[in-house]
């Protein structure tokens, strides 16, 4: 068995969480508003938490049109107050049902990004965190031997959607500010920007990722609007293109974003066949994770591989052949679902 279905109460929890975040008046990142005086006149500024740190903003001079701007955002800070409290309690009950939670140095870079409003830009959570999402928002366990990871990789376009909220953001060097324990690893060749930050004493990394489309190239991408270099990955866009919103129960909880469950599957058919040989214990994860996934969905969601063969037809040949080849390496049941899902 590659999964564990949990109680209903543990959807419930989940769902109530994800929710309550939607619906939430501000985001929760310790924000407040005071004034400073210079030179005798006062001036309005906004502080708020990025990690461990408190950084602050200028606002404004002390005017009556900002005076009314800081009185209606510390009104919904009341607003929200008894929202952040029970969320708390919600993120308790889905750990305590089940649901997956992250390590504290994990949970630790997922604040650092939600503050710097990586996920409100659009960025997405792939390779093994979303796995471990999507496990969540299946409301399943995974078996342990799939779900080992050192990464966290996070996904996105090379430039901020028009739709996005506008957001000014140095993700580089809010990493490194945020936590003085994240530092950027050097690139192989030294002329090229960083795509990966370490956690010094943590096993962990943190990659950026964004699609690579045209020829092929391993030069890192700058992602316009942030500051940030991000590794070219092919088919990427097929990955994020449906991404949907996804619950992360630590703290009073954040909002992320995360692959379609099925398209997450078929993706992780195609990189298992574009691994070279050295990397071949991978692969057989990405098999792993891809049948995991699609065991779920045959029994509770099973248009969703329809559909999500439909968007990788739309991707070429090749791409449906690599799917077809990994196909034939998983068990014949789900094997057959996905070879008529892309099989037209």
């Amino acid at each position: 068995m590659r999964y564990t279905s949990l109680a209903p109460s543990a959807q419930v929890a989940y769902a109530d969480l994800l929710t309550s975040l939607y619906t939430s008046a501000i985001p929760d990142r310790g924000i407040s508003c005071f004034t400073r005086n210079v030179k005798g006149k006062d001036y309005w500024y906004m502080q708020y938490t990025v990690g461990p740190n408190k950084r602050s903003c200028y606002i404004g001079p002390d005017t009556e049109p900002i005076r009314e701007l800081v009185a209606k955002c510390r009104q919904k800070q009341d607003e929200d107050k008894p929202q952040r409290i029970e969320r708390k309690r919600m993120v308790a009950t889905c750990v305590a049902t089940g649901l997956h939670a992250l390590s504290p140095a994990e949970a630790r870079v997922y604040e650092v990004l939600a503050q710097a409003g990586l996920f409100e830009a659009g960025a997405v959570i792939v390779g093994t965190h979303a796995f471990l999402h999507i496990g969540n928002m299946l409301c399943v366990q995974w078996e342990r031997f799939a779900v080992r990871t050192r990464d966290v990789d996070i996904a996105q376009e090379q430039s901020i959607a028009v739709a996005s909220p506008p957001v000014d953001m140095d993700v580089r060097e809010t990493l490194i500010r945020a936590d003085k324990g994240v530092l950027p690893v050097p690139a192989l060749d030294s002329r090229q920007p960083s795509t990966r930050f370490s956690l010094r004493n943590q096993d962990l990394t943190v990659s950026l990722l964004t699609p690579l489309r045209g020829r092929p190239s391993s030069k890192p991408v700058m992602l316009k609007g942030m500051n940030a270099a991000a590794e070219p990955v092919r088919y990427l866009d097929y990955l994020i293109e449906d991404s949907q919103p996804a619950a992360v129960p630590t703290g009073t909880g954040l909002l992320i974003r995360i692959p379609s469950p099925a398209r997450f599957a078929l993706h992780k058919l195609v990189v298992s066949q574009r691994r070279p040989a050295a990397f071949a214990a991978k692969g057989r994860k990405d098999l792993a994770q891809a049948a995991a996934v699609l065991d779920v969905l045959k029994d509770l969601r099973p248009g969703d591989i329809d559909l999500a063969g439909d968007a990788a037809v739309r991707m070429g040949d090749k791409f449906v052949k690599q799917i077809l080849a990994a196909a034939n390496l998983i068990d014949e049941e789900l094997g057959s679902l996905v070879r008529d899902a892309v099989v037209k």
